[in-house]
């Protein structure tokens, strides 16, 4: 398999306060994004816990996604000093000390759908070429929940952008004093959980 030294920023532009994506060769906005089109399909209790608890985890999660941004890029890494029981296990993990990024916090969107989405990290690790996607989570017994549908969201945009398919995608869970990686979710199990809520959220949303 070639390997690939860095991906090339696509035409894509991220409004970060309103999460919108405009694709700058037809300067169209689009009108989706992975993460609304799975937050529409969440039921309106899962809508309201989220939200009562957004004060809680939102900035946290923000600043160590950051701060993982920076290390991956070599940069100087700045957080707030109450993450760091957060931060340390994730800087510190196998996994992500022998990870060679080759994109960060990358942005896509595919017009023809209007839908863009952006993923944390996509590199190597042992040869393979791995889609990852950060989760912070408050306490250290948390339970992992399904990221399949999102990564297969990033699946799509990555593979209609760039014509790149990884290996394997996972998922980092960082939870205060302790960071876990999940084994292989699949390409294919992850594209069928996107494919499976894409066509439901046109049919819930009458969306064509």
């Amino acid at each position: 398999m070639e390997t690939i030294e860095q991906l090339k920023p696509q035409q894509v532009k991220l409004d970060q306060e309103l999460h919108k994506y405009t694709h700058l060769p037809s300067n169209e906005v689009m009108k989706l994004s992975v993460t609304g089109v799975l937050w529409a399909l969440k039921s309106q209790p899962e809508k309201d816990a989220i939200e009562k608890h957004r004060p809680n985890w939102e900035f946290k999660g923000l600043d160590i996604h950051k701060a993982f941004n920076q290390l991956l890029n070599h940069e100087k890494v700045v957080f707030w000093p109450e993450f760091k029981d957060w931060i340390k296990p994730l800087f510190d993990h196998k996994f992500i000390q022998a990870f060679h990024p080759i994109a960060t916090e990358f942005s896509m969107c595919d017009p023809r759908i209007s839908l863009g989405g952006s993923f944390d990290a996509l590199g190597y690790w042992k040869g393979k070429l791995i889609l990852l996607d950060l989760k912070t989570q408050s306490a250290i017994d948390r339970k992992p929940y399904s990221t399949d549908a999102q990564l297969g969201g990033y699946l799509h945009l990555l593979k209609t952008t760039t014509g790149i398919v990884p290996d394997e995608v996972r998922t980092i869970w960082c939870r205060p004093g302790k960071t876990t990686v999940s084994p292989n979710q699949g390409t294919i199990t992850c594209s069928h959980a996107w494919t499976a809520a894409w066509q439901r959220f046109q049919s819930e949303h009458n969306f064509q």
